[in-house]
């Protein structure tokens, strides 16, 4: 076999591996979505309602060996009415433990004042990745202002997955 021949052959039957193998997926233990605004001025941790309901919580389970990876993701329409400069800080909890990244932090800018009538609403999301024991779980979202001025968050969903 020529040397361009083996060199086909190889590619070709790497292709077809490549191919073969199904795209990576995670598992999603827990979804919620809500339509209802909320809104606050709250420059301290404040809950909010992750369902259409007003519940503020969301639970999931694992069935893990050890400890399993999880990340949760929230999303939500999101506008700040305040100076320029003021934003909107988010924080997500599992089993009352802060997660990562920025765990104790409350610097992480959900969004922020766009302009003094509150008027720029903005699509923004938010990841973090928590390691926990097998069973069952609560996650929270809470938000809170740098600064004076008005927050809301819109049309969200909150999202665990392994």
């Amino acid at each position: 076999m020529t040397t361009w021949l083996k060199f086909g052959v190889i590619a070709a039957g790497a292709l077809a591996a490549a191919l073969a193998c199904s795209p990576a997926s995670a598992e999603i233990l827990a979804a919620t979505t809500t339509e209802a605004a909320f809104i606050s001025t709250s420059m301290t941790d404040v809950a909010i309602p992750v369902r259409q309901n007003g519940v503020k919580v969301l639970k999931f389970t694992t069935t893990g060996p050890g400890k399993t990876l999880v990340k949760i993701t929230y999303n939500a329409e999101c506008v700040v009415l305040a100076p320029r400069g003021t934003y909107l800080s988010i924080r997500i909890e599992v089993d009352g433990v802060p997660t990562d990244p920025l765990a104790a932090g409350g610097d992480f800018a959900f969004c922020s004042a766009i302009d003094n009538a509150g008027a720029t609403w903005m699509a923004v999301s938010r990841q973090s990745l928590s390691k926990v024991s097998r069973g069952e779980h609560l996650v929270r979202v809470f938000g809170r202002l740098n600064g004076p001025g008005t927050w809301a968050v819109d049309d969200s969903s909150l999202v665990v997955e392994r």
